[in-house]
């Protein structure tokens, strides 16, 4: 006689597994490593931490603080299955410094004025723009100014007498949103300062 047996197939879950990169506060994850072995991943959705979520094998991420996040990729198969992993990911903001500062004058009848342009950039050399640069002349006097597109401001220090020979401006502070201010790694391209004071010579 035919006998009959009934099959009972077992699914097997999915395994989650991602990669991170981070440059200061924006990471790029890849889900793609995760696998199904008895069928196919259905779907990748992402908690980043921060009360954020976003859906896809690949996604970025752009956090607003500094500070350690748990990054949670959750993975179903085709036959409904869950499976997630987490990583701890720490960002910080990147880095700026002065690049450049240069010297010029302008004469008049009875005094001369000094010029400063100074020139921020991140690590890579990029330039920063809508820093705010404050700094303190030898005579006193404190000025600012806030960078442009190209990561360049200019100040100036006007009805300097002719009596005085020299005067020096040194960088104080810089500040902007995204970035924080790493004077050790101040430098001069042309070596006319050392990145943070310039003497500027009277004509």
């Amino acid at each position: 006689a035919a006998t009959s047996q009934t099959a009972t197939i077992v699914n097997i879950p999915p395994v989650a597994a991602f990669t991170y990169v981070c440059n200061g506060l924006i990471c790029s994850m890849d889900g793609s490593t995760s696998r199904d072995a008895d069928g196919a991943v259905a779907s990748y959705v992402w908690a980043f931490g921060d009360r954020s979520y976003a859906q896809g094998t690949k996604v970025g991420h752009s956090y607003l603080q500094p500070g350690t996040y748990t990054i949670a990729l959750s993975i179903s198969d085709n036959d409904g299955a869950w499976h997630t992993v987490t990583q701890n990911v720490t960002v910080a903001r990147p880095e700026m410094h002065v690049g450049d500062i240069d010297a010029a004058i302008q004469k008049q009848p009875g005094s001369w004025t000094a010029l400063v342009t100074i020139k921020l950039h991140d690590s890579s050399h990029a330039p920063i723009a809508g820093a705010t640069v404050t700094g303190s002349w030898s005579t006193g006097g404190s000025a600012m100014c806030a960078t442009s597109t190209a990561g360049v401001c200019s100040i100036g220090l006007g009805v300097i007498s002719n009596k005085t020979g020299t005067v020096t401006f040194s960088v104080a502070t810089v500040a902007h949103s995204q970035f924080n201010y790493a004077a050790t790694a101040n430098h001069d391209a042309d070596g006319d300062s050392n990145g943070t004071t310039i003497t500027v010579k009277k004509p």
